[in-house]
C-alpha cells in the first residue's frame, strides 16, 4: 500500500473519533477536529486518485 493510503486511513480514524466526540459528548471543539479531518481526507483523496491513475497507466 502507499503512504497516501495509510494517511487516508489515519485521517478517517481521526474523523470518526472527533465526530463521535462531537455528536455523542457534545464537545464543541471536536467539531473543528472533525471538519479538519474531512478537509485532510478531501486533499488525500485527490492525491490517491492521481496515484491510482498513474499506476493504471503503467499496467
Amino acid at each position: 500500500m502507499s503512504q497516501t493510503h495509510d494517511d487516508l486511513t489515519k485521517a478517517f480514524e481521526k474523523y470518526i473519533l472527533e465526530n463521535n466526540r462531537f455528536e455523542e459528548d457534545n464537545i464543541k471543539k471536536a467539531a473543528t477536529g472533525a471538519r479538519n479531518a474531512l478537509s485532510e481526507i478531501s486533499k488525500l483523496c485527490l492525491v490517491r486518485r492521481k496515484e491510482i491513475l498513474e499506476r493504471l497507466k503503467s499496467l
